[in-house]
Parts: structure tokens; C-alpha cells; sequence
């Protein structure tokens, strides 16, 4: 019998555990395997410990303090599997998650595999947008993608590993507050460690923000000026630095635009006006891109402001001047 470990990291996840436990609980299981759950509880301050032992999670552990990076790693400590899955708290799997997982993996010694989460339905334009981004930002993909390009599309809310590519990868990168998966998988890559992007891995995610404020938030955590450092020092800048690279060029555009604003407000000649073209073409050249692809130009204008808000945090976070890093919920 072969185990697939399923580890959650939770902080005050008291409402939200029971529906991700009752997915878990409802899937249909190859032949042959089992599943093992383990939860990992961040020093919530809430009942998420205790309500995760009467629902039946095989290990419940505590980790007062350290990252969330040190939790997942905490988890694997503990986990006995064969195959290794990390799911967020607020997730929900769908009832057919464990059999592409299985079918993917079973045969490998190596190889990690996930999916971008979906939000509940009725989503809001925020959720809308963004899930647009996520699922059409490598075209529109409707099989199986491998490789460098699957990179961007995979996340520890919905990612599952053989545990040969845990141990050889090394695990998480404890210093890292966030930003962990990305450096993760960069890691695997450059040990040439299969890397799969499988669209038939439905997991639904309760907590997506729905309004622009929570999505400022969410970015605000999700962004790590340390993991940004990593990477230019490891010198991945050409692969999996995309978020990086949008920074930069986000960062140089906003402030030739801020100039060329100051320029004509002096009285300087209207030519001034074009520095404003780039920044204008960072926002919103991606955002007719995930439009097209969609086939909704709806997209092109609710993701320039979703753009907006990501490359202001990420620039914010840059250059040093977010330091609070508690839950973004």
C-alpha cells in the first residue's frame, strides 16, 4: 500500500479546515494507496488544532514559531508518504484531485506537479481577473505542461512532489517569510527535477481576495524582497525571475512617467508627455495579451489595476520598505 501525504500549514484556520478535510475525505483513491494528513498549526490562536484532531488528521503538530517555509519543512518531518502534497487550509479538492496526482507521479522517482487554484463561484471582478491572468499567462493550455514554462504556474496551495524531489531539493528555504514555493521550485529546476503543470488538478480556493484591498494585502505577503536577493545572487534571472523582471521594468517606467509628468508641469515641451508611454505599456500590454486569450476584452481594463497594484507592492517590498509580514488575512 502506498501513502500520499497531504500536509496543510494553518493559522486560525478554525472555519476553514473542516470543508478541506471533508474533500480530502471524499476522494476517489487509486488502487493501492492511501492518504495520510498531516496539519501543521502556526501558533493560531483559535480552535484549529483541536478541531483538526476530532476531524481525523493522522498527525496534528504544533510550530509555534518560524516561517511559514520552516512549517511545510516541519510537515515533511512528520509525513511517512511516498508522494508529498501541499494544499493550503482554504482550499477545497475536487473529488477526481488524487488520480491525475497518482497517475502523474506513481511511476517516477522524480518529479513535482500542481495547478493554479480556481476561487468560488460567484467570483468578483477581482477574482475574475486575476484567475484570468493566472490560466491564460502561458496561453490556453488544456494539457499537460512541462518543463521551464509550467514553473509560473505552480504554487504550494496545490503542488505534489515524489519525496525523492523533496530530499534532493532540500526543502524549503527556512529564512524565506514567503515567497518560498517560487525558490523551491527554481531550485528543482536547476537540478533538473521534472517539473509539471496538470490542469486537471481542480482545487478551489475560499480564501482568493475579493476585493482590491485584499488583493493589495495578499500581495503584500506574498512578495519577498529576500527571495528577490536569491535570485539575483543565484544569477536566475532568466528563468522563473518573471515577477523580478516586472519589478524592474515597473519600477524605471513609473518613474520616467512621474518625470515627464513634472516636465510639463513646469512648462516644458508636450514631447515630455510620451515618457508616459512606457509605464502605460507595462500595465496594460499584458493585460490585452490575457484578454485575447480569453476572449474577454472585459480583461482589459480590470487587470491594468490588478498589474498597478502588484508592481507598486513588489517595488515597495524592493527596496526595503515592508517589513510586517503577519497573515494577510
Amino acid at each position: 500500500m502506498k501513502t500520499l501525504s497531504i500536509i496543510t500549514v494553518a493559522y486560525n484556520e478554525a472555519k476553514n479546515i473542516t470543508r478541506l478535510k471533508r474533500s480530502i475525505d471524499a476522494q476517489r483513491l487509486p488502487k493501492g494507496w492511501r492518504i495520510e494528513t498531516v496539519l501543521v498549526d502556526n501558533g493560531s490562536h483559535d480552535d484549529t488544532a483541536l478541531i483538526a484532531g476530532r476531524l481525523g488528521y493522522i498527525r496534528v503538530v504544533s510550530q509555534m514559531k518560524g516561517t511559514i517555509a520552516a512549517c511545510r519543512n516541519r510537515g515533511f518531518d512528520e509525513a511517512s508518504g511516498d508522494l508529498i502534497a501541499y494544499v493550503d487550509a482554504d482550499c477545497e479538492l475536487g473529488v477526481d484531485w488524487m488520480e491525475p496526482v497518482v497517475e502523474v507521479l506513481e511511476d517516477k522517482s522524480l518529479g513535482i506537479v500542481g495547478w493554479p487554484v480556481v476561487p468560488p463561484t460567484p467570483m468578483t471582478w477581482v477574482q475574475r481577473a486575476w484567475h484570468a491572468h493566472w490560466t491564460n499567462k502561458r496561453g490556453h493550455i488544456t494539457s499537460a505542461l512541462s518543463g521551464e514554462r509550467s514553473m509560473t504556474l505552480i504554487t504550494t496551495a496545490n503542488m505534489t512532489m515524489t519525496r525523492a524531489a523533496m530530499e534532493q531539493v532540500g526543502g524549503f528555504d527556512a529564512s524565506l517569510r514567503s515567497g518560498e514555493d517560487m525558490n523551491f521550485l527554481l531550485r528543482a529546476f536547476h537540478l533538473h527535477i521534472p517539473l509539471m503543470a496538470q490542469p486537471s488538478l481542480h482545487v478551489v480556493h475560499h480564501g482568493e481576495p475579493r476585493s482590491l484591498r485584499a488583493f493589495y494585502h495578499q500581495q503584500r505577503w506574498h512578495c519577498s524582497r529576500n527571495s528577490f536577493l536569491k535570485m539575483i545572487r543565484s544569477g536566475s534571472l532568466l528563468r522563473g525571475a518573471n515577477a523580478l523582471w516586472f519589478t524592474l521594468f515597473f519600477t524605471m517606467s513609473l518613474t520616467g512617467a512621474l518625470l515627464s509628468l513634472l516636465l510639463l508641469c513646469i512648462g516644458m515641451s508636450g514631447w515630455a508627455a510620451l515618457g508616459v508611454l512606457p509605464f502605460l505599456l507595462i500595465i496594460w500590454a499584458p493585460a490585452w495579451v490575457i484578454a485575447c486569450r480569453a476572449k474577454r476584452m472585459g480583461f482589459f481594463v480590470s487587470l491594468p489595476v490588478l498589474y498597478f497594484v502588484y508592481g507598486w507592492v513588489r517595488m515597495v517590498e524592493l527596496f526595503g520598505f515592508h517589513y510586517s509580514k503577519n497573515s494577510w488575512r
